[in-house]
């Protein structure tokens, strides 16, 4: 986890001496002047609508598990390299609801997740429009519980794990409008517990966001 931090920490850094050292023109989506730096930054604030699937196994018999459509909001960045590449950090949070409980129960359990993840993605980008963007995804909290029969809290266990993949495609119109699309999975497993029993769960999700860069 530290190494993480530092590494962001450094990404952060740079971009932000890159942003001090440039003039203002080179943070725009237009070209960079001929003779300019090469080097640009770009900041944006997104909101995002996530549909997750979420697969349970060696899962004690009549266990069912769903997940329900998640939001949340998120902070871009990144620094651009020339005209077509870019190195883009963000910090994303999402908040998900998921049904959990057992067939022979009247009812399910409702589980809230609260999630932070930093994706660090490189982007490729075409005419200032059109972008495609994968790299490794580095989730620093995931926190699921939920209220059992006498509403007292119990820890559901993470839903995803420390370490995964995003990728995706966007697009920015009228130089400031963001929307992108993209997919999220993991390459493991996470362990969970409901009512006392363990079973192992794998996470994905397609979202879907908007945002405005400055």
């Amino acid at each position: 986890m530290k190494k993480i931090l530092l590494l962001l920490a450094g990404i952060f850094t740079f971009t932000a001496t890159s942003m001090a050292a440039n003039p203002k023109s080179d943070f725009t989506q237009e070209n960079s002047s001929k003779g300019g730096s090469r080097l640009r930054t770009e900041w944006g604030l997104t909101g995002a609508a996530y549909y997750n699937t979420f697969k349970i196994s060696k899962a004690p018999s009549g266990l069912h598990a769903k997940a329900q459509i998640g939001y949340g909001g998120g902070l871009h960045m990144a620094l651009k390299i020339g005209r077509f590449f870019a190195v883009q950090p963000e910090i994303n949070y999402q908040y998900t609801t998921f049904k959990v409980g057992f067939d022979s129960a009247k009812k399910s359990h409702k589980v809230k997740s609260h999630t932070v993840d930093i994706p660090v993605l490189l982007s490729l980008r075409f005419g200032n429009v059109f972008r495609v963007n994968a790299g490794p995804l580095f989730t620093l909290m995931n926190n699921c519980f939920y209220m059992d029969a006498n509403n007292e809290k119990q820890m559901f266990g993470n839903t995803r794990p420390t370490f995964g993949y995003s990728a995706g495609v966007a697009v920015v119109l009228f130089r400031g409008l963001l929307i992108d699309a993209r997919y999220t999975g993991y390459f493991k497993s996470s362990l969970n517990n409901f009512d006392g029993k363990e079973f192992n769960s794998n996470l994905n999700s397609i979202s879907l966001k908007v945002g405005y860069l400055f």
